[in-house]
């Protein structure tokens, strides 16, 4: 009878870390309908991603038009994130979500019927595509903003790191879908369903039940309020709390300049391998599953301070760095698992310092921070990536993001460190 003892009790703790992992969508009726609409949309947005690029280059043959399709649905990050997220704080968040999910949709359909007519040119898509960014700029920090109203504060963390889950899920499902769509019916039907999908997201968000929670609006914000002033005291609502302004300047290091791998790995594979495509692919496959697995464990755990988050940089540059030197293609590909772990763990220890700690006035502006730093820093880290690769090798351009990561996880720790020891006021240190 007692060698049966251990038995029970691994039984119960597995049962236990499996609730664990999934507590956000067992405990949310909300969530677990944001969550499966979510991941169908992030599918179909992969599937667009795929379909446009086919439809670029058939349309220009040229790489670097497709590169400038990709940069002109980013700047919008940039140009409109103070605003966006003021936007964000003033209205209801659900409301907004609602109709910016259904403007993306609205542009993709568009997309779809002029492809499919023959009408589309290379202007219109350049077009489009900045449209589609512009409201993506205000999208993607009110969906940030939407989870504290779905989902308990004991729960948030857990939220952050399925969503990291649906995301990196996708990645997996979502290419070789488009690849076939395109094959088989033709580019303009990925549009057509990433279409659907972002109105299923809207209706998703009519079916929740927001009773009793409190709108992340500003009662400081009027419509007549000089965006750009008021962010100023976002700005310094930031610089005061330093769990929130750690993590977002880590994110701004290891956006810029780690978070390149369009650029560095194609050149990874053609140069230091001399390999093709499949190989390009098979790189991103291998990080989506790192990505994929890591998340479903974090997802059950509750170690999310920041001790935690400086030490998931330093191990993300440690693996990008073992990447990078690594002789042969299939061994680069198993460690690239592995860089798939480590980035998901730091993304969701990152954007979960930023969500729990943000004051409910300010969430919208402080998460148009935070995609800012994680996307719209892409114009300025992926011309200084191309420019190191062209001037040292691929090799030292996947190095030199691995240092940015380990740096960013350096300048944290001395953070802390500096506030443990008394040289400045400890607010949310966590």
């Amino acid at each position: 009878m007692t060698a049966m003892k251990p038995m029970r009790q691994d039984t119960s703790t597995t049962k236990e870390r499996f609730a664990a992992m999934f507590a956000s969508l067992r405990r949310s009726r909300d969530f677990r309908i944001f969550f499966l609409a979510q991941f169908g949309s992030n599918i179909g947005t992969w599937m667009q991603i795929t379909g446009l690029s086919w439809v670029v280059l058939d349309m220009t043959g040229s790489a670097s038009k497709l590169g400038l399709v990709l940069a002109v649905e980013t700047l919008p990050v940039l140009l409109l994130g103070p605003f966006a997220g003021s936007v964000v704080d003033r209205y209801d968040v659900r409301r907004l979500t609602v109709a910016t999910q259904s403007g993306l949709a609205a542009i993709v359909v568009l997309l779809a019927v002029l492809q499919l007519t023959g009408r589309l040119d290379y202007l219109t898509t350049l077009i489009l595509s900045f449209l589609f960014g512009a409201l993506l700029a205000v999208d993607s920090p009110a969906r940030q903003s939407l989870l504290p109203e779905i989902v308990d504060a004991r729960n948030i963390s857990n939220a952050i790191a399925m969503n990291a889950v649906s995301l990196n899920g996708s990645s997996l499902l979502g290419p070789a879908l488009g690849g076939l769509i395109v094959a088989w019916a033709g580019a303009a039907w990925c549009f057509v369903l990433n279409g659907i999908s972002f109105a299923v997201v809207a209706g998703a968000l009519l079916a929740l039940r927001p009773q009793g929670r409190i709108a992340q609006t500003d009662p400081q914000t009027s419509p007549q309020d000089d965006s750009t002033a008021r962010f100023g005291v976002v700005l310094h609502q930031v610089a005061r709390t330093p769990i929130i302004r750690d993590a977002l300047l880590m994110m701004a290091l290891v956006g810029t300049f780690t978070y390149e791998f369009p650029v560095t790995l194609p050149l990874l594979a053609r140069e230091s391998f001399e390999a093709g495509p499949t190989l390009y692919g098979l790189f991103f496959a291998a990080a989506g599953v790192g990505a994929t697995v890591w998340g479903l464990r974090l997802a059950g755990q509750k170690d999310h301070g920041r001790t935690a988050l400086t030490n998931a940089a330093m191990v993300l540059g440690a693996f990008l760095l073992i990447t990078a030197w690594m002789p042969v293609p299939i061994a680069a590909v198993a460690s690239f698992v592995l860089v798939g772990a480590a980035s998901v763990r730091f993304m969701a220890l990152a954007n979960a310092a930023v969500l729990e700690n943000a004051p409910p006035q300010f969430r919208g502006r402080i998460m148009s921070l935070w995609h800012i730093c994680f996307q719209g820093s892409t114009l300025i880290g992926g011309p200084a990536i191309g420019y190191v690769a062209a001037a040292l090798g691929a090799r030292w351009s996947l190095a030199a993001g691995a240092a940015a990561a380990i740096i960013a996880g350096l300048l944290g720790r001395w953070s802390l460190l500096r506030e443990r020891s008394g040289s400045q006021p400890a607010m949310a240190t966590q």
